[in-house]
């Protein structure tokens, strides 16, 4: 079972390489290189690696 997370911070992010899996509210996504992703402050969320491979990804927070 996937941590949930649900931050007083807005999210953005960018995967640089390999894959991931995200659930953003009752969403889930799976993520490639280059693909990029934004969650709103409070949102619940979780994520995980989706292959075998490393995942690398970049975030940024901004305070609401």
């Amino acid at each position: 079972m996937m941590k949930t997370w649900g931050d007083a911070y807005d999210e953005l992010g960018i995967v640089v390489q390999g894959s991931m899996e995200i659930s953003i509210g009752t969403n889930i996504y799976t993520l490639y290189e280059g693909d990029s992703f934004y969650i709103c402050s409070n949102t619940p969320h979780s994520m995980s690696n989706s292959s075998e491979e490393d995942c690398i990804s970049y975030w940024v927070m901004k305070k609401s």
